[in-house]
């Protein structure tokens, strides 16, 4: 595969791998209410605040599900996606062709400086021992004037055991994560909560699990198409609420973007 450059497999010793999670992944992206809610807000925002973007890296890239979504809408020219995980790029480049992958570890110094208009990281730094170390590659590789999107997992109060499979570090709450994007050397212009008007079913399934233990964050969303209709419904109310301007304070998800000054 011409456009996917891999240099080891990470996943090697790695007792928590699951070989299957991104087969997994892959199947469950289309089409699933939450997954489909995330792609419309990153949309939403770079068009908003990074409308010329030139050059678009997303780091924990996965099957490509977001990167396919702007390889569709035709509005960056240049889309690069990286991730840790080789399983994750050969799903990506099968998925998203013509568009360059590769292997990088946010976790070591980074071949790049200024190269990128925007990067992206969706529900990426959770996954990360050392989240500042990430954030600042990420800000050495963003060009001045661009800048920065990240999702990540909202509140310490939704801690369950799902986290612990999914091999999150932690949850995050607002004033932290601004603290992190902030301390790294970006102005933060946008951040709000998602997946807020389902917070509480989300909130009761965490206190009060009714499911297996080993039940995983991607089995979670593993729903029939009627319920998975309503949320639909329910996130689309949600994301209007959202474009008019009223950021909302909690949410099983946060949003948050960040600008690189022009020197």
């Amino acid at each position: 595969m011409k456009n996917l450059l891999l240099n080891k497999d990470f996943s090697e010793g790695l007792q928590s791998y699951d070989s299957n999670l991104y087969s997994k992944l892959f199947l469950l992206e289309k089409g699933n209410f939450w997954f489909e809610y995330r792609n419309r807000l990153i949309y939403w925002i770079l068009q908003k605040y990074f409308s010329s973007c030139e050059s678009f890296l997303e780091v924990g890239c996965g099957t490509g599900f977001v990167l396919e979504m702007f390889k569709r809408s035709k509005t960056i020219p240049l889309l690069f996606g990286s991730d840790l995980f080789k399983d994750g790029l050969e799903f990506a480049s099968e998925r998203v062709p013509q568009t360059y992958f590769f292997q990088l570890n946010l976790m070591e110094k980074i071949p790049f400086i200024n190269e990128f208009n925007v990067i992206g990281g969706f529900d990426v730094l959770e996954h990360i021992e050392d989240d500042f170390i990430a954030i600042n590659n990420i800000y050495t590789a963003c060009k001045p004037g661009g800048g920065v999107i990240i999702t990540v997992p909202q509140h310490k109060l939704l801690w369950s055991k799902s986290d612990e499979i999914a091999c999150h570090f932690r949850r995050y709450e607002k004033k932290e994560l601004i603290f992190l994007i902030q301390k790294a050397g970006f102005d933060v212009v946008f951040v709000s909560s998602f997946i807020s008007l389902l917070f509480p079913l989300m909130l009761i399934s965490r206190l009060f699990p009714f499911s297996s233990k080993n039940r995983t964050v991607l089995d979670e969303l593993k729903i029939g198409f009627i319920l998975n209709l309503f949320f639909k419904i329910v996130c689309k109310i949600e994301y209007i609420i959202i474009k008019t301007g009223i950021k909302i304070p909690i949410g099983g998800s946060l949003l948050i973007v960040g600008k690189k000054k022009v020197e």
